[in-house]
């Protein structure tokens, strides 16, 4: 998962947080699982670190599974597993989105 940052410049008063909650809503339809965060919060910062540290930490197990199946002497099916189980774990989250805008019967929307 790459972190992105835009900033949403809004002049205060009583519609800044109707427009903050608006651009929320829309950029979670865009984008499953966009936050919103507010630029004087820090806790946001924090949590980002440890996203960030348990990507690594899953595409590290990807890539020793990856390795493991080149250099390692398995049968076919194990080598296919780590194959497989390393596919899965560095690619889940793309097919993972793949698969929800399939079923909301979004073909031709670009995700890849």
């Amino acid at each position: 998962m790459h972190l992105k940052h835009l900033t949403l410049h809004v002049q205060e008063g009583k519609d800044a947080d109707q427009i903050y909650k608006e651009a929320g809503a829309l950029a979670d339809r865009i984008e499953a699982g966009v936050a919103l965060v507010d630029k004087g919060d820090t806790t946001a910062s924090s949590k980002e670190s440890l996203l960030n540290i348990k990507e690594l930490s899953v595409l590290g197990v990807g890539v020793i599974l990856f390795a493991m199946a080149i250099i390692g002497t398995f049968s076919p099916m194990i080598e296919f597993g780590l194959y497989f189980a390393a596919y899965l774990l560095i690619g889940g989250e793309v097919l993972l989105r793949a698969g929800k805008t399939s079923c909301a019967d979004k073909y031709l929307t670009r995700i890849f």
